[in-house]
């Protein structure tokens, strides 16, 4: 999460992401939103606005969103992000279905469904290692949302978010 860095270390993430830019590289951003880390809502905002600019695809938990902004729904929320510019938008809303937007379109794929929740810790972060692995290695983003999801329905099976290597997918 941003908040974990001090203004120092933002301003060279931030630096490092113009860079980065600059040479072609896609950036993503996960919004990982805890409150108790910041000094203050506006602070926080501040320092997301400043990230944003330099961001191509966005992985955002709606509850995070809802709590930093205030967005009403996801179609609020959608609207803001596609205003900021940024191309490939993934709203990830625990266990309901995620919305993506990306190239013009939109999906909204449904979550797995598990028979027993063990713990839901990292669920969102999950979600987002699946997404971006499958987008890595070329998968469409409704292929790569199906993926966050498989991933997440195995880790939130687990205590801690500590999988055996063994029911890992592929």
């Amino acid at each position: 999460t941003l908040a974990v860095l001090g203004e120092q270390g933002r301003a060279k993430l931030l630096e490092a992401l113009a860079c980065a830019r600059r040479r072609g590289v896609r950036v993503a951003f996960d919004n990982n939103y805890r409150p108790r880390l910041w000094a203050s809502v506006e602070h926080a905002r501040e320092a997301y606005r400043a990230c944003l600019q330099h961001v191509d695809l966005a992985l955002l938990t709606e509850d995070d969103e809802q709590a930093l902004y205030g967005y009403a729904d996801s179609e609020q929320l959608l609207a803001a992000y596609r205003g900021r510019g940024i191309g490939e938008i993934v709203v990830k809303r625990g266990a309901q279905s995620c919305l993506v937007e990306a190239g013009g379109e939109r999906f909204e794929i449904a979550a797995q469904k598990v028979e027993r929740v063990v713990d839901t810790t990292a669920a969102g972060g999950s979600f987002s290692a699946g997404y971006l692995a499958a987008r890595l290695t070329g998968d469409h983003p409704l292929q790569a949302a199906e993926a966050g999801h498989r991933l997440a329905s195995i880790v939130i099976q687990h205590p801690g978010a500590l999988v055996p290597k063994s029911v890992m997918p592929v």
